[in-house]
């Protein structure tokens, strides 16, 4: 076996030049997968609030009026949503009013709902909404996503991350 010294310099050079470029190749790499993924979770994390606002506003007449099948028909829409896995809406006075569940998943609503805000978790992402009515809570509104998409895309992002440095 050749040890680094025992090679020509112009080997040498080349072994240089090749290892330089395929570290240069791999931290960008990197850095595309780390932009993918923020610009993914934020972009989440804007459609999943929209998506909760406006199920908090067609939800707002169904709390008033304690109409629960109302409601859930309104979160049944979410079956649209492949990557939603379970909704489910609060009443004022934190106890579940209606809610939706994905019937590819056997996961349940949190007991109680916590503050407006959201979470990524190693499998899916959550969000808690106020529902308001004249600036009043009148309810919350829970979303679970998967996150099923992301992954497809950083496969896809591997895959082609291979591809170039190969």
């Amino acid at each position: 076996m050749l040890r680094l010294r025992d090679l020509p310099i112009k080997r040498k050079l080349i072994l240089i030049n090749t290892l330089t470029s395929i570290v240069a190749l791999l931290v960008a790499s990197a850095a595309f997968i780390s932009y993918e993924v923020i610009t993914f979770r934020q972009k989440m994390t804007r459609d999943l609030e929209i998506l909760a606002k406006i199920i908090a506003t067609n939800s707002t007449a169904a709390l008033m009026f304690n109409d629960k099948k109302g409601a859930e028909e309104i979160l049944a829409a979410l079956s649209a949503q492949s990557h939603i896995r379970i909704a489910c809406v609060y009443s004022s006075d934190a106890k579940e009013f209606a809610k939706y569940v994905n019937p590819t998943v056997s996961i349940d609503c949190p007991d109680q709902p916590l503050k407006n805000g959201h979470s990524f978790g190693a499998d899916g992402f959550s969000l808690f909404q106020g529902i308001y009515f004249d600036k009043e809570r009148t309810g919350t509104i829970y979303l679970d996503s998967d996150l099923e998409e992301l992954r497809t895309r950083l496969k896809r992002d591997g895959g082609i991350g291979v591809l170039v440095l190969s």
